[in-house]
């Protein structure tokens, strides 16, 4: 692993053909009023080649220029010469975080006391589920096949929790041996990876996986893209061999009971819909099928595609916890997708995200804009037979 984030600091930076394809889709970059080229993904991996890592006297004024990212991968997906670019953004945080903006600090230091980088008790983490009724089996037992791992944000903001209580209602019906990990659940550590703090997110890891493996799961399954992404991808990285259980985004699992028959739909009124790709679940995850797919299962839905859709999708302004770092900066990049969201004429838009719900809805009712915003779960629970 070592020799591995050495050549990613030390030999992929020299790549750089200086192209500025980058820098052409670079939200944060193309937002920001401070414009200057080292904001750019371009002009960062100049200033890392010229081994400003390692400088004490210019780490500090990088250091921000670093965490006004979104690391939405946008700069990666368009590189004429394929640098890991996200590896490189997070692995130079990781070289910086000394120098961190505090709200970055301040994000570690929850998830490290707390464990939800909200910093709240984390008993608090199962008060959502009190507003359940009727359900037919027990949301937490000791032993199940499937894992529902609700993640901090649906399971302790009020106005998402709506995300949580929807797919449980649909597993229930559904007849799925399932358990939540109730107050044992802990952050999945996603945050702390994206501010630079991978060592410390394996004490989140390594709890969870516990956890996980005494109810003796076949499967987990998130509502949550970044939940979904560490445990798919990143713990793996991290420690090797530990996941033992197929990991599924619930969109995946959704179109699987789609198309087994499982789940049907009823006749609803018509209406324009599109649907926001979330940076990890479509262009870092390349779940860009299954959303779409229930989409189109349920009838009166007419589909309309934003501009920039699927791996070319613009971020909603709340990743890499920009929201915290840089409220202005990612206020602006969520008006630019409110803008390409009215573009379609739609009455709802959907996504498969909580934070792109959140950082959605917030902007559009700001803008006082009349749109609809909803996850998928919320829509399939509504229209499911």
């Amino acid at each position: 692993m070592e020799s591995k984030i050495q050549e990613i600091l030390n030999i992929e930076p020299y790549i750089c053909a200086r192209c500025g394809y980058c820098n052409t889709v670079c939200p944060t970059y193309n937002l920001n009023k401070n414009r200057w080229e080292s904001v750019s993904p371009r002009g960062k991996v100049a200033l890392i080649r010229q081994k400003i890592l390692s400088n004490p006297k210019e780490i500090k004024r990088f250091t921000g220029k670093l965490f006004d990212c979104l690391l939405c991968g946008a700069c990666e997906e368009v590189c004429q010469t394929e640098i890991p670019l996200l590896a490189l953004w997070k692995l130079s945080r990781e070289q910086v975080f000394t120098y961190a903006p505090e709200a970055a600090a301040n994000v570690n230091k929850a998830v490290n006391g707390s464990h939800n980088p909200m910093g709240l008790d984390n008993q608090e983490r199962t008060y959502w589920t009190k507003r359940l009724r009727n359900l037919s089996q027990s949301l937490i037992k000791e032993k199940a096949d499937v894992v529902y791992f609700v993640g901090c944000s649906t399971a302790m903001l009020p106005m998402l929790n709506s995300i949580g209580h929807s797919f449980v209602r649909l597993l229930d019906k559904l007849n799925i041996n399932f358990s939540i990990l109730g107050n044992d659940e802990w952050c999945c550590g996603f945050p702390q990876i994206l501010v630079g703090r991978t060592k410390e997110a394996e004490k989140q890891i390594r709890h969870n996986v516990e956890f996980i493996n005494k109810l003796g799961a076949k499967t987990l399954v998130t509502t949550c893209p970044g939940c979904y992404r560490v445990f798919k991808e990143e713990y793996e990285e991290i420690v090797p061999g530990l996941v033992k259980f197929e990991v599924l985004h619930s969109t995946q699992l959704i179109e699987k009971f789609i198309k087994e028959g499982r789940i049907k739909f009823k006749e609803g009124p018509h209406q324009v819909v599109t649907y926001h790709d979330p940076c990890d679940l479509g262009r870092k995850s390349k779940v860009f099928d299954a959303p779409r797919q229930i989409i189109k299962s349920i009838p009166g839905l007419e589909l309309i595609e934003m501009v920039n859709n699927k791996n070319e999708s613009t971020c909603c302004g709340a990743g890499a916890v920009l929201a915290f770092v840089n409220p202005e900066l990612s206020g602006a990049v969520s008006r630019q997708k409110i803008a390409e969201i009215k573009a379609t004429k739609a009455e709802v838009v959907f996504s498969a995200c909580q934070s792109c719900k959140k950082n959605i809805k917030e902007t559009a009712n700001r803008l006082q804009e009349q749109f609809k915003v909803m996850d998928l779960m919320e829509i399939v629970m509504e229209r499911m037979i």
